[in-house]
């Protein structure tokens, strides 16, 4: 059965919502209708997309039960199908598009969020990321299949086939091009932990720009502030790079949605999300297992980034 015209989607950094929160919503609805998912994807955005589906109403222990949600390694999948010449088609049959057919007679449809395509194009081998898109459109005019693809923030940046490649999805959704996680102590020392890991971050990335990193580390603070004052304590942070900008994700482990709250005489912090909202460029809340996520995207770094 052939795919629907709109199946090969596109990520890029340019939409407005977190990347665990845009592929749940691309596989959110088929789980919950009982048909097969695949994701392909870094070990870390398989933990995010899981938790993310998770939060969104999705069982995901009777769906790995069924066999029915599928989670690779992105790495090691691609190096089962790609030599020294690119992709193979015919390992590619072998590997993923057998396994995808085999979904298909036992759910009916299938519905995937890879990222095998990004990890090339991030390594410059853009010509082997193209033939494979081209292996991915060949398999869905055969297969009920529907594909997300992932590509890292700046790897598609000047290049010639870049138009080639925007051409052939219809969907934009931020996928960073670093990260770094930590889990926070109980307790106010994990804003300091926070303000390290987040000024360390900054050096390794080449955002060096003293004003903007006071901002972001102002921003950072709040966040993790918020979470020590009004939840039992934020449980971790997550930074991600986007180019020239940062996003920031705090987790803690309560269900309750953050308000405003009007900060005491000349306290460094406690203004909650009125500082947020001021020095953000975008921020939201989305539920996690156990609690939920406060997460904001900065700002550019006005400086151009030097690593």
């Amino acid at each position: 059965m052939p795919s629907t015209p709109d199946a090969h989607q596109l990520v890029l950094p340019t939409a407005r919502e977190p990347l665990a929160t845009t592929v749940a919503a691309f596989l959110a609805a088929p789980l919950l209708r009982g048909e097969a998912v695949v994701v392909v994807a870094t070990p870390e955005h398989r933990r995010q997309t899981a938790a993310a589906l998770v939060a969104a109403g999705a069982d995901l222990a009777a769906a790995r039960a069924d066999g029915r949600y599928l989670e690779l390694d992105a790495a090691a999948t691609l190096a089962s199908f790609c030599t020294d010449d690119g992709p193979s088609e015919e390992l590619f049959c072998t590997h993923v598009v057998g396994l995808v057919a085999s979904l298909a007679v036992r759910f009916g449809a299938v519905h995937a969020y890879g990222e095998m395509v990004g990890l090339l194009a991030a390594a410059g081998h853009l010509v082997a990321a193209l033939a494979l898109e081209d292996l991915w459109s060949e398999a869905m005019a055969e297969l009920p299949l529907r594909l997300l693809c992932g590509y890292p923030e700046g790897s598609l940046d000047g290049r010639e086939q870049v138009s080639h490649v925007c051409a052939a999805h219809d969907v934009l959704a931020p996928v960073p091009s670093a990260s770094v996680a930590v889990g926070l102590p109980v307790g106010s020392t994990a804003g300091l932990l926070a303000r390290r890991t987040l000024l360390g971050a900054c050096v390794t990335w080449g955002l060096h720009d003293v004003d903007w990193v006071d901002d972001v580390s102002l921003l950072v603070t709040e966040l993790v502030g918020n979470a020590v004052r009004h939840t039992e304590g934020a449980r971790a942070l997550q930074l991600d790079r986007y180019g020239d900008a940062v996003g920031i994700v705090v987790v803690d482990a309560s269900e309750r949605w953050p308000r405003s709250v009007a900060p005491e005489g000349l306290a460094e912090s406690g203004r909650g999300l009125t500082v947020v909202g001021a020095l953000a460029e975008r921020w939201g809340v989305e539920p996690r297992p156990g609690g939920k996520a406060v997460w904001a995207r900065t700002r550019p770094c006005p400086v151009p980034v030097t690593g």
